[in-house]
């Protein structure tokens, strides 16, 4: 798919389905198709509710987008790269790797709570089901609060120079903010079971101090991961005329979207995370390039 044009606007088809695709609420639908057209690269999705969860989240990870009028804003155009959503994003990153970084024992400290939250009649060992769970809810977590990461091709990047360095920069960062997940997993991976058996010889509330502390300083969780603290003490900014400001940001995660139900609370959202209000333009179809049905599906 990927055109001179959508290579020229740093459009990487597989990237923006990956990002919808993992947007989209169970039972919503689900994008299966990107078309390029002289405006960019139109997504298909199979239902407006897909769309409304496909187009914020696209937008939060710095893509312009607008809805297709005509097909009953059930498909979507994205034309490009947009310099102050790639710099809200950068700065939401910020945010998730010094509330990570800063917080190393906090998915610990949740997982263990659930654990003890359990009744006493549920599964005799349900670790590995409590720490499954703490995987996806983390991961959704940073996924609302900076963006969904999915593969990219390093080849695809915008001409602008400074969309490009912004692109790049977000690229590291996703990469420091999966290593400092992961770090958070694997210590709460060993601070559950030195919990279950310590809390047999003394309180509950000493067993897991004890075992959240024990594990962090085992994965050495303190030191930031290499290569992020330059970016998140010293932020980059992309050189170039018009280089835009930061803009504003409003008080968290878009409500009402599945990353952030799913996430909610694990750990707590980070307070300005994430800027813009989702609000998505409408295009007009040009011609018929943008059917306004499809066999098999219902507006």
């Amino acid at each position: 798919m990927a055109t001179p044009d959508l290579r020229e606007r740093g459009l990487d088809p597989a990237h923006i389905l990956s990002v919808a695709s993992q947007a989209i609420r169970s039972g919503h639908g689900h994008a299966f198709r990107a078309t390029a057209t002289p405006g960019g690269l139109c997504v298909y999705l199979s239902s407006r509710l897909a769309a409304g969860d496909a187009a914020p989240a696209l937008t939060r990870v710095g893509y312009r987008v607008a809805r297709i009028n005509g097909t009953g804003h059930r498909d979507l155009l994205v034309t490009g790269w947009s310099s102050d959503g790639l710099e809200s994003r950068l700065t939401a990153m910020r945010a998730v790797l010094r509330r990570l970084d800063a917080n190393p024992g906090s998915t610990a400290d949740a997982v263990i709570e659930r654990v003890r939250r359990l009744p006493t009649r549920a599964e005799p060992h349900p670790e590995t089901r409590v720490l499954a769970d703490a995987r996806t809810q983390l991961q959704a977590w940073v996924g609302a609060c900076s963006g969904i990461h999915a593969p990219a091709n390093p080849a695809i990047m915008p001409a602008d120079t400074g969309n490009a360095l912004r692109l790049g920069l977000a690229r590291t960062l996703e990469s420091a903010i999966d290593d400092l997940v992961e770090r958070h997993l694997r210590v709460a991976g060993h601070a559950l079971p030195l919990f279950l058996s310590l809390r047999q010889h003394t309180t509950e509330a000493q067993a897991k101090e004890t075992a959240i502390r024990r594990a962090s300083i085992i994965f050495h969780l303190n030191a930031t991961p290499p290569g992020s603290a330059a970016t998140v003490q010293h932020p980059a900014q992309p050189p170039g005329p018009g280089s835009p400001s930061p803009g504003p940001q409003t008080g968290g995660p878009m409500p009402g979207r599945p990353a952030r139900q799913a996430a909610s609370g694990f750990p707590s959202p980070i307070p300005g995370a994430v800027s813009g209000t989702g609000a998505v333009p409408v295009v007009r179809p040009a011609g018929g390039r943008f059917p306004a049905s499809r066999p098999g599906y219902r507006r």
